[in-house]
């Protein structure tokens, strides 16, 4: 489980799978309680295949998943399917607008990355 600081204001998490692959299909299961609807809203997916040039710029990166209005709080897996798979080495979920203390967290519970050399 990932939960963001509370202090941060633009929010993200990189994992490094060590090696590029080719990314098919990405799932992401985060916190859905109806108290915290607004932590699942303008969450994006991201995939690189080199390093950000500075801490938390994405933006050379591709977007392969945007989640824009707060899922419900039966919702499960979002699954993000790349057609053609991506080369990536890395993977980040990020806010892509952050504004208030609760609107800015991210609560991820899994992440699962889909992919071959």
């Amino acid at each position: 489980m990932y939960h963001s600081a509370e202090d941060t204001p633009q929010p993200w998490i990189l994992v490094d799978l060590q090696n590029n692959f080719l990314v098919s299909k990405i799932r992401i299961l985060l916190h859905t309680n109806n108290n915290f609807a607004s932590r699942t809203v303008n969450i994006q997916i991201l995939l690189g295949a080199g390093p950000p040039p500075t801490e938390g710029d994405f933006s050379q990166y591709s977007e392969v998943g945007f989640i824009e209005t707060a899922l419900a709080p039966e919702a499960s897996w979002q699954e993000y399917k790349m057609l053609p798979p991506l080369c990536s080495r890395y993977v980040v979920v990020t806010k892509k607008v952050a504004q208030s203390y609760d609107k800015n967290l991210i609560q991820l519970y899994e992440l699962e990355v889909f992919a071959t050399f």
